[in-house]
């Protein structure tokens, strides 16, 4: 077991997940954002679902198919499934209601959280869990 293996690989999972969505805002806007690397929500690829596999992954690695492999298993559907489907579906009706308080002429606008997609999802697990191996075959080969 290495010590320093789970810690390594939520950080390179995190931070790489928010560096591609930086690079992705680059090319889109043409302009670099502080905000966008470490506070923006949404985007392609979810950090959250980067995070928690390579958590998964990486337990799985070290300890195999035991009882906290399981837990972190469950906390990662439940994170996943919040980011794809509570956060989604909130953030979709504020952008309705935006829209519905502008043509009634109010000023007052609705915080948006943004969810993610099921294929930011997806790369996002891809990404924590490449993450994880990777990292696995390089400490331990």
């Amino acid at each position: 077991m290495v010590w320093w293996y789970l810690p390594v690989i939520i950080l390179v999972s995190w931070i790489g997940s928010h560096i591609i969505k930086e690079i992705a805002y680059i090319y889109r806007y043409k302009k670099f954002s502080w905000y966008t690397l470490f506070f923006e929500t949404g985007g392609m690829p979810s950090s959250h679902a980067a995070t928690v596999s390579a958590i998964t992954m990486g337990v799985l690695m070290q300890e195999g198919f035991g009882a906290l492999f399981w837990a972190c298993l469950v906390f990662s559907g439940v994170v996943i499934r919040d980011a794809m489907g509570v956060r989604k579906s909130v953030s979709d009706q504020a952008i309705l209601l935006n829209k519905l308080l502008g043509k009634a002429r109010l000023h007052e606008k609705v915080s948006i959280v943004l969810g993610h997609t099921p294929l930011q999802v997806f790369v996002g697990v891809m990404l924590g869990m490449g993450v994880a191996i990777g990292v696995w075959y390089g400490a331990v080969v």
